[in-house]
């Protein structure tokens, strides 16, 4: 799994939107291991080309995994900011955990 391209698909709802300006969202990725950041990715703007309503967003990319990464649960953090949001409303958050396997080599020497 390090260096694989992880594919993900989420929905962003309800972001901050006017009749004359589209929401500015961007997102990025933290991945934890036994609750220390290993990874965290740079913001980047959510494409809204396709978005026909701007109460709900669909988003999908890939995510390339870190080469580092040793086997064991992970959990991966997506963080969506919502720049025309006020207060409390303009950071949304999606966990989701997985494993790293350890190969078949590792558990041979075991």
């Amino acid at each position: 799994m390090p260096g694989d391209n992880l594919e993900y698909a989420a929905v962003i709802y309800n972001a901050a939107f006017d009749k004359q300006q589209m929401p500015d969202l961007e997102s990025n990725f933290v991945l934890f291991k036994d609750g220390r950041e290993v990874y965290r990715s740079k913001p980047e703007p959510v494409d809204l080309r396709n978005v026909s309503d701007p109460k709900r967003i669909p988003i999908k990319a890939n995510l390339q995994m870190p080469d580092v990464l040793q086997p064991g649960d992970y959990l991966l953090q997506l963080v969506v900011n919502d720049k025309r949001a006020t207060g409390k409303h303009g950071l949304a958050t999606q966990t989701f955990d997985f494993e790293v396997p350890a190969s078949p080599e590792n558990e041979q020497h075991n």
